[in-house]
């Protein structure tokens, strides 16, 4: 959970500092906001499934989304290409029982369309799958996932490229008390760019196999609030690029706040140390975090805000990693019993800290700016619709690195 939420996320380069201060006082402030009182359990995904057949429950969907016009498709700081896009995701989720035996999956496939540049489409898919065996006290668990796309990977890459990613893991939760969980874990992943030469050479940056232990320990402060601390010990191991070997630890402290709560969502503050195996690469030791929570007022306005911060590894091969910070706020209004509208901001800074020798690679820092709005809504108990307009703006003190552009469309969700 901690890790997961620390791979997600959205502050000029003045105010990136500032970004552990703000996740401080938000995690300070949402521990003492009060819940609701006479909460119930959430429902069972499997019990609330649309098709079940005995041990079996599955709920397949089709998503159209992306459907619309793109202002830059290939982000061109100069003479941008616009086109006609659209993307199709048939998926399903599924649920499995026997016994104290519980199998989740998710599975869904992907074609992305672009009118006029071919060479954009293309076809990915990302699966999914947790296995777990309940006990009285111990329950061990295991997950596989497998995930093909040329999506985009982080702010900082422009190209579409072909990329593969395998994670498998093992763990066990364990009851110490009435209040105190325990979860002892363990990871492996790798990642596989098809592209060798050309924009970047993601494959000779970023191919890499990366194993990670953690221990964590969960405190239940009340029925919705969930105090937790992870310990995490990682190993990153290139293929091409073995100066970018190296170990990580980290320890990450935070709270976790039940979905029928005051406040919704989660946070983690803490430090994480980034040491090189190549003694003339800088390592990185300092504040992470990533925080994103939801407070509804009156059952019709919603108001959410997120931050992070945290060491990304960078395709550009003279520049090994990055500190990526951000924060942002989103405001969506219910205006009628089917129809909502909502509105976002959030900006990021890509600061590049470590060259590599002899390169003379100044360190620097790209800002991202994000701006949305949509309006969606439920036009049957199976369908519902969204439109939305997202503009995107980076700069940099590299003129090749600098473009902006928007995106018009609309989405379509349907349940079968």
């Amino acid at each position: 959970m901690l890790d997961t939420l620390l791979r997600t996320t959205a502050s000029a380069r003045s105010r990136a500092s500032h970004a552990p201060h703000a996740l401080a006082v938000a995690l300070l402030f949402s521990c003492f906001v009060p819940a609701r009182g006479g909460a119930q359990s959430q429902p069972d995904p499997f019990a609330t499934a649309r098709h079940r057949s005995g041990p079996l429950a599955i709920n397949p969907s089709l998503s159209i989304v992306d459907a619309g016009v793109d202002s830059n498709v290939f982000n061109d700081v100069a003479n941008p290409k616009q086109d006609v896009t659209t993307a199709f995701r048939p998926a399903a989720d599924i649920w499995l029982r026997a016994g104290r035996a519980r199998l989740t999956a998710k599975t869904q496939l992907s074609y992305n369309y672009f009118k006029q540049y071919a060479s954009e489409r293309y076809v990915g898919t990302d699966n999914r799958l947790r296995f777990e065996l309940r006990g009285p006290r111990v329950t061990p668990f295991g997950t596989v996932s497998f995930l093909s796309t040329r999506d985009r990977i982080s702010p900082e890459v422009d190209a579409r490229v072909r990329r593969d990613e395998w994670t498998a893991g093992l763990g066990a939760d364990v009851e110490l008390g009435g209040r105190v969980t325990a979860r002892l874990s363990g990871r492996h992943f790798e990642t596989s760019y098809n592209q060798t030469t050309g924009v970047g050479g993601f494959a000779a940056a970023l191919n890499r196999r990366e194993n990670q232990a953690a221990a964590a320990v969960r405190y239940r402060l009340t029925p919705l609030t969930t105090v937790v601390t992870e310990v995490t010990r990682e190993t990153s191991r290139f293929v091409f690029a073995t100066e970018r070997d190296a170990n990580a630890v980290a320890v990450l402290p935070g709270v976790e706040f039940n979905s029928l709560a005051l406040i919704t969502g989660s946070g983690v503050l803490g430090y994480r140390r980034f040491d090189f195996l190549d003694p003339r690469l800088k390592d990185f030791q300092g504040m992470v975090g990533a925080l994103d929570l939801t407070y509804v007022l009156r059952g019709a306005t919603r108001f959410g805000v997120t931050a992070d911060r945290n060491v990304e590894n960078s395709f550009e091969l003279e520049q090994p990693y990055y500190v990526s910070s951000g924060y942002g706020a989103r405001l969506t209004q219910q205006v009628t019993e089917r129809w909502n509208a909502a509105c976002g901001i959030s900006r990021r800074t890509l600061d590049y800290r470590a060259a590599l020798p002899l390169l003379r690679v100044q360190p620097r820092t790209d800002r991202v700016l994000y701006l949305n709005g949509s309006l969606g809504g439920r036009i049957s108990a199976r369908t519902r619709t969204e439109f939305t307009a997202a503009y995107q703006r980076r700069s940099s003190v590299q003129l090749r690195r600098e473009f902006d552009g928007l995106r018009i469309g609309g989405a379509l969700f349907y349940e079968f």
